[in-house]
């Protein structure tokens, strides 16, 4: 079932121009342990397939077994081809530092997590300019993506600052 869902994806991918697809590794329930051989054939057969199609296949640090950063760059070793799209805030409460430094060189696209703003426009949680940094210092070349969760509920009002941050910390 997954398989073919997978497949369909790409075909829609495909028909879009889409140039990557994420696909997430599933099993919320287990540990990268428990799934890993089956993770790496299905990300190896979507690959095969994505790849004369020109889609790249990504995977986000999104929750499960593939949100901590030892668990992603095992999979990334193992899956040649697969690129990741780094969330700055889906990691373990703990392991950010740890991921921001180990994970950076891989990612090929982007979500900026931001929750609130300080008087000066920055996020108070997390110290973004210091991860675009990080990201430039890799030669970072996707796209700068944002992914507003404000908890004032202004998801428009918080894209907008947002943008904001980025613009300036890049110029």
């Amino acid at each position: 079932m997954n398989q073919a869902r997978r497949y369909r994806w790409l075909e829609i991918a495909h028909e879009l121009g889409a140039e990557q697809l994420r696909i997430d590794a599933g099993g919320r329930e287990q540990t990268l342990d428990d799934i890993f051989d089956i993770v790496v054939a299905g990300y190896q057969d979507i690959i095969s397939r994505a790849q004369p199609l020109g889609v790249e296949i990504i995977i986000e640090n999104h929750w499960g077994p593939t949100n901590h950063p030892d668990a992603i760059q095992r999979l990334l070793a193992a899956v040649p081809g697969l690129g990741l799209l780094f969330d700055s805030y889906n990691w373990p409460k703990g392991t950010h530092e740890q991921a921001w430094r180990e994970c950076v060189p891989y990612a090929k696209l982007t979500h900026f997590k931001t929750f609130s703003f300080d008087a000066e426009g920055n996020e108070p949680e997390w110290d973004l300019p210091r991860l675009i940094g990080l990201l430039q210092a890799a030669d970072y070349q996707g796209a700068w993506g944002i992914e507003s969760t404000p908890y004032d509920g202004d998801e428009i009002g918080a894209a907008h600052k947002s943008i904001a941050l980025l613009k300036r910390v890049l110029e």
